[in-house]
């Protein structure tokens, strides 16, 4: 598997002045403290490495459009009770390779008096609308969570983020109350957008998520399939990524669909407590 990941950043070729401003990359400065543990780490940084992670996102040009209105990739089947609900997925395009992106260095600013906390499962199963919606709608049965929010003076959430593990699978999600999409260190200028049901997704290839084994080495999880998409719909802005096994394509392409499908359609429940119950 290391073997694999070498031979992928040996192939990766960059201008002299992007080669310029990844020697010179510092983390991105964050005012929001979040706690480093386990998976949650590894998702924040990609621990294969910064480089890795914009590396993958740069490239040649990705072209702006807005295909398939309305189209579907497929779907899946609900039982409820007796009857059995046929859900269709829509179809969202991806872009492979930028030429528009850019380093930046960014604030994530918590208002003054809000409140962090670490988030629960009960927390998760309130944001997505119960164990119905985790496991059938967004099939994330099975996944090892973590996560932090923050809360303003009022109650109401402003911000999240989310971490989702498996053996073969990661999904996060970063969410920010109101219409903008959460910050991110790598601005990308054109990228392949879809209208689904009235809203633009921003679609594209996110990297590679790997981590080792912090006693032996060894690689542990390797994820080389993923896609990230960003919108904003139903009063928040989104970032949600999906890492899957090699060859996963069409299986990684069809979790973020369900994710997509049910933000837009049915919205996410922001209404958790600041305080754990």
């Amino acid at each position: 598997m290391k073997q694999a990941y070498q031979t992928y950043m040996d192939s990766v070729e960059v201008s002299p002045a992007l080669h310029q401003k990844l020697l010179g990359l510092s983390a991105p400065r964050r005012e929001i403290r979040w706690r480093r543990y386990g998976s949650l780490a590894a998702a924040l940084v990609v621990l294969i490495g910064t480089a890795a992670f914009v590396l993958g996102r740069l490239g040649a040009n990705r072209d702006l459009f807005t295909p398939h209105h309305g189209s579907s990739i497929g779907g899946y089947e609900v039982l409820e009770g007796d009857a059995s609900t046929y859900v269709e997925l829509p179809y969202i395009a991806y872009g492979t390779d930028s030429t528009g992106s850019s380093l930046v260095d960014y604030a994530l600013l918590a208002p003054e008096g809000s409140v962090e906390r670490e988030l629960t499962e009960a927390d998760i199963l309130t944001l997505v609308g119960g164990e119905t919606a985790l496991e059938a709608h967004l099939d994330w049965e099975g996944l090892t969570w973590s996560g932090q929010g923050i809360f303003l003076s009022d109650g109401s959430l402003w911000h999240l983020y989310l971490w989702g593990e498996g053996s073969d699978l990661a999904v996060s999600l970063d969410l920010l109350a109101g219409d903008e999409i959460p910050p991110d260190c790598v601005i990308t200028e054109a990228d392949t957008v879809t209208d689904v049901m009235g809203v633009s997704v921003k679609g594209y290839v996110s990297g590679i998520y790997g981590k080792d084994d912090e006693e032996t080495g060894e690689t542990v999880v390797w994820l080389p399939e993923s896609r990230t998409v960003e919108f904003a719909a139903n009063g928040a802005g989104y970032r949600f990524q999906v890492y899957g096994s090699e060859g996963e394509s069409q299986r990684v392409e069809m979790l973020v669909s369900r994710f997509v499908r049910l933000a837009i359609a049915d919205g996410l429940n922001l209404t958790m407590t600041p305080a754990e119950q």
